[in-house]
């Protein structure tokens, strides 16, 4: 095992003892088959505070009720106040290191506290390759600050981790700002208006006004703006969002067909299957069974894959 004396707390830790709003603690826990720390944790009420966690080595499983999903390598996952805990090594996993921060957001950092990127209840993001010593050297520096014993430590900790949120804040972005045309971009009101739009994403009575509202424009002002800087309506935009959310779904859960329908913005799922076999050329369950095949990263090839055999069938 590394060393990491001195930066391991118990692994049922943080306690939930006196705790203040300005306190981080955080640390690692390096769990190996069949060594001190191979167990499973499991928190069913969840905790008071935030926990941020990132796996630095091997394979986790994490489990929300019914629901599971294996994390490696440059995951992040974020569990809400309350949201269950339950996760392990992999199964097909010899270790699993991941590094842990727990704290109680200030009330600004509680828009990078949304990632709009959910597996069940708990906060699932996978950090680009490029990205991943930036930010597991940011959670170094907050477990070693937690650990000392200096008079600025914790200031310094929290401010690492203010950083380490809004910088993944900016990197999401920056990857939904490759996929959009300049204008979007440089405009406010459209950058707005989506992040709106994805926030509300589940909601099935969000309506053009709505949007339009949010951003102070008139509903026919705001579709005209919308669509002249990004190529598309913003309800034709949203369903595209929705359609990538069930897509994700589909992938790498195993929610059923009417959950995903839900979680995704649809109430009816009868008109969500039409939806989807539209934009797609598959039903929801076609497109899951090509994703168990391939793997979430070519899901799509797959997907394309049992589109062609079941036309030449």
């Amino acid at each position: 095992m590394d060393d990491y004396r001195g930066l391991i707390p118990d692994p049922h830790l943080p306690p939930q003892t006196i705790f203040f709003d300005d306190t981080v603690i955080a640390g690692i826990t390096p769990m190996q088959r069949g060594k001190p720390y191979d167990e499973i944790i499991d928190r069913p009420r969840g905790m008071k505070g935030y926990i941020l966690n990132l796996t630095i080595d091997g394979e986790g499983l994490v489990r929300d009720g019914a629901q599971s999903f294996t994390c490696q390598k440059g995951d992040l996952l974020l569990f809400a106040p309350a949201v269950p805990h339950y996760y392990h090594i992999s199964p097909a996993a010899s270790r699993w290191y991941h590094q842990w921060i727990y704290f109680f957001p200030r009330s600004h950092w509680l828009p990078a506290l949304s990632w709009h990127c959910k597996v069940d209840q708990v906060e699932h993001y996978s950090l680009p390759e490029e990205n991943f010593s930036e930010f597991s050297g940011m959670f170094w520096e907050i477990i070693r600050r937690n650990h000392s014993q200096g008079a600025t430590s914790q200031l310094l900790s929290l401010t690492y981790l203010e950083m380490l949120l809004f910088r993944r804040q900016e990197i999401a972005r920056q990857e939904e700002d490759l996929l959009l045309p300049a204008s979007a971009v440089s405009d406010v009101r459209i950058s707005l208006a989506m992040m709106f739009m994805q926030e509300n994403m589940m909601r099935a009575d969000l309506t053009l006004e709505e949007i339009a509202a949010h951003v102070h424009l008139s509903p026919s002002r705001f579709n005209h703006v919308f669509l002249a800087a990004v190529g598309q309506s913003p309800i034709k935009w949203l369903n595209g969002q929705k359609l990538k959310n069930a897509k994700r779904l589909l992938e790498s859960t195993e929610l059923s067909i009417l959950q995903v329908a839900q979680r995704s913005g649809f109430v009816d799922p009868n008109y969500f299957s039409k939806f989807f076999r539209q934009q797609t050329g598959l039903s929801p369950q076609q497109y899951r069974s090509g994703a168990d095949v391939a793997g979430p990263k070519t899901a799509e090839g797959k997907a394309k894959a049992v589109s062609a055999s079941s036309s030449e069938a």
